[in-house]
C-alpha cells in the first residue's frame, strides 16, 4: 500500500545496496532510524542479522510503518526520539540512517548514535548537503519547510571525522534526487484522485510541499545547489565518550 505519508528517500535502495557489499552483516544486531525505509526492509535479506530495531519520531510515521510492515515480525519497531533512544550503551554493531539526521539536532543524534554504538561498531549515514555556497531563497525555503538543516559538501566529512569516527566509505547520490522527486510528484498524482474531500484537506500541505519542491529541483534549477551524500563509519574503538 502507498500513502502519501509513505516517503520516498534521497539515496533510494543504491545507499543499502552499497552499505550491503561493503560491511559484514551476518549476526550483526542493526538499527534503522527514521521513517521512510519500510520499502527497504521489506526488500533486504533480514535473516543475516541476529535482530534488527526500527525507531521512528512521531506517531503517525509509527501507524503506518506498523502497518506497512504488519506482516514481518522480525523486525521491532519502536517510538523513540533519535537524539534520546531508550537503548543501553554500547548496544548495537550496526547503526543505519538514511536522511534523518540532516536537522538541527544533528549533533545530539550523531552524540546519541555513538553512545549506543558498540566500540568499532559501524554508522552509516546519507544525509543532504549543499553544492554550493550562497544558495537562493527557494533552496532555503525548501530545507526550512522539510525542517532540513544541510551541511555544507566539503564540510560533511570532515564533520564526521570531527567526531571521531573513522572513514570506511563515501559516496554520491545526489543523482538520485532527480528519481526522489519524481517519485514523490508521481505518488501525489496516483493518490490524489483517490483521497476523500476531508484526506485532502489533510494532506494539503504535504501535497503542495511535494509540488513546490519538485517543481524547485526539476525547473529551477535546484539541482546545482542540492545534493546527498553517503558515509559508512566506523566507531573508534578506544574513544572516551
Amino acid at each position: 500500500m502507498d500513502t502519501l505519508s509513505t516517503k520516498y528517500l534521497p539515496g533510494g535502495f543504491d545507499q543499502y545496496i552499497l552499505f550491503n557489499k561493503t560491511v559484514e552483516l551476518k549476526d550483526k544486531n542493526i538499527l534503522f532510524i527514521g521513517a521512510g525505509l519500510e520499502k527497504l526492509l521489506v526488500k533486504i535479506e533480514r535473516s543475516l542479522y541476529s535482530s534488527i530495531f526500527y525507531i521512528v519520531d512521531d506517531h503517525d510515521s509509527l501507524l503506518t510503518t506498523r502497518f506497512l510492515l504488519s506482516d514481518l515480525k522480525d523486525i521491532n519497531i519502536r517510538l523513540m526520539q533519535f537524539d534520546s533512544t531508550d537503548f543501553a550503551n554500547e548496544n548495537f554493531d550496526i547503526v543505519y540512517t538514511q536522511g534523518s539526521v540532516s536537522s538541527s539536532k544533528r549533533n545530539k543524534i550523531v552524540k546519541e548514535i555513538k553512545r549506543i554504538l558498540k566500540p568499532g561498531g559501524i554508522f552509516c549515514v546519507g544525509e543532504s548537503v549543499l553544492l554550493k555556497d550562497n544558495e537562493p531563497q527557494f533552496i532555503k525555503d525548501i530545507y526550512k519547510n522539510s525542517d532540513t538543516l544541510p551541511l555544507a559538501v566539503n564540510n560533511f566529512t570532515e564533520y564526521y571525522i570531527s567526531r571521531k569516527f573513522e572513514i570506511i566509505k563515501e559516496a554520491d547520490f545526489s543523482y538520485s534526487l532527480r528519481k526522489y522527486y519524481k517519485s514523490w510528484k508521481d505518488l501525489s498524482k496516483e493518490n490524489i484522485n483517490s483521497l476523500s474531500e476531508e484526506e485532502k484537506q489533510q494532506n494539503k500541505k504535504i501535497i503542495k510541499r511535494i509540488s513546490h519542491e519538485s517543481n524547485a529541483y526539476n525547473n529551477l534549477g535546484g539541482s546545482k545547489y542540492m545534493g546527498f551524500k553517503m558515509l559508512i563509519l566506523k566507531k573508534e574503538r578506544d574513544e572516551k565518550r
